[in-house]
């Protein structure tokens, strides 16, 4: 993460925004009670836009990085294979609420 305002840090429990909001949401344990529905809603869709990533960028070696080890996170493999997600209005809790 390059910059971010105040509002945005707010979203995180340690009120600092991650490195990288992909493997944040993907990966950290703390993600599922940021991103309401993550199970139902967010998971699923990151993973489609993941894999959409690596296809139409298969040189971009963090994107393969992460779709990698998505595919061996008890969570998100069982996610990987079930259907698309046509959802894309996701939510978001604030730390501070």
């Amino acid at each position: 993460m390059i910059a971010s305002h105040l509002a945005f840090a707010a979203l995180f429990p340690s009120g600092e925004p991650p490195v990288n909001l992909w493997r944040w949401s993907l990966f950290a344990p703390d993600a599922p009670e940021v991103l309401i529905g993550w199970e139902s809603r967010w998971a699923s869709r990151l993973l489609t836009d993941l894999k959409l990533a690596c296809f139409l960028t298969p040189q971009d070696t963090a994107m393969r990085h992460l779709h990698a080890r998505s595919t061996h996170d008890p969570r998100l493999e069982r996610k990987s294979s079930g259907p698309v997600r046509e959802s894309a209005a996701p939510l978001c809790r604030c730390a501070t609420q």
